[in-house]
């Protein structure tokens, strides 16, 4: 099984990139991992992907680089809406969900939302 450290560790290259990648403009923890960082919690980030790009393209690009590490297999892929999730499993059982959405989309959508950077610069009523 996954250890702690495991978690924080690929959490902090996920966010990492996220922060670096021009077409990403806001991220958020979402789910189990975000409210008390329970020993066996998975990994869920939510991205908020610039409006002059497919959504698609940039969770693509991360799927590519994901999957290219050894043992990475990708488990699901759902779309609800403009919002598209993926659900990769890593080794030692630590599961990864990656959700990319617009800039409208990227909301909190109840008490397991936490913003990790790029938020302020919007002011839309209702927004996190």
């Amino acid at each position: 099984m996954f250890t702690v450290v495991d978690r924080e560790r690929i959490a902090d290259r996920l966010i990492q990139r996220g922060r670096e990648a021009s077409r990403v403009d806001a991220g958020a923890y979402v789910g189990s991992s975000e409210i008390g960082g329970v020993r066996w919690s998975d990994i869920d980030l939510a991205f908020a992907v610039d409006d002059t790009v497919p959504i698609q393209t940039v969770l693509d690009g991360w799927t590519i680089s994901l999957l290219s590490h050894s043992g990475v297999v990708e488990l699901l892929h759902h779309l609800v809406g403009p919002v598209v999730s993926r659900v990769f499993l890593f080794p030692r059982m630590l599961q990864v969900g990656l959700s990319v959405a617009p800039p409208a989309e990227f909301m909190s959508h109840g008490p397991r939302f936490r913003p990790l950077f790029g938020l302020r610069r919007w002011t839309t009523p209702g927004w996190a």
